[in-house]
């Protein structure tokens, strides 16, 4: 073999040794680069749900207390109080069974719930999913008010204590309910968007 030839072998095993090598170094890095995204988007998986979670069980306590506290008052007025108080007391109380009732549902779910268990894809469809709910229950609220104000309005017609009594209970409680779901969607909406503008893809 002649010189000139032995000299392009040795340039071209140089060559592929340069190449080799440089690969080499580059792979780890691009992998490593690939698991700290992985690590990062999984983080921001993990705190965007506990956040949810957390907002869902600061609604549900609050729920919970307001409720509480209409069944312990309307308990005790609808024995003791007359006329249109005792069945504005009797409503507040029969009323927050059921507030009860789905904010102590709303608490069991929000604590058994592991935030770490839930994807991309369930982690932003939980969120619009709740958003939706809350935006929905507004508008039923509003038909509770104006449910209310239409059988206090009867009751004033017919002379009627139970129709008032019914109807400004009910007034009380949708106008209640109407601004605990707008904050509570205004929390989840926030927490959403900001997560949607901050995750890493």
């Amino acid at each position: 073999m002649s010189s000139t030839h032995l000299d392009r072998l040795v340039k071209c095993q140089c060559w592929v040794i340069l190449l080799v090598a440089a690969t080499s170094l580059l792979a780890p890095a691009t992998t490593t680069a690939q698991e700290t995204d992985s690590s990062t988007r999984q983080q921001q998986l993990l705190e965007q749900n506990r956040e949810r979670l957390q907002i869902n069980k600061t609604g549900m306590s609050v729920l919970l207390g307001w409720a509480g506290l209409n069944l312990a008052v309307g308990t005790w007025g609808a024995f003791s109080a007359e006329g249109r108080w005792k069945y504005a007391h009797q409503m507040n109380a029969g009323w927050n069974v059921v507030n009860a009732g789905i904010a102590t549902a709303g608490l069991i779910g929000a604590t058994s719930t592991d935030p770490a268990s839930l994807g991309m894809a369930e982690t932003i469809r939980e969120g619009y999913s709740i958003e939706k709910i809350l935006l929905f229950n507004a508008g039923l609220d509003v038909g509770y008010m104006a449910g209310g104000a239409f059988l206090n309005e009867r009751g004033v017609r017919q002379d009627s204590d139970r129709l008032v009594g019914y109807g400004r209970s009910i007034m009380v409680q949708g106008a209640f309910l109407f601004a605990f779901d707008l904050v509570l969607y205004w929390l989840h909406q926030n927490n959403t968007a900001s997560f949607l503008e901050n995750v890493s893809f």
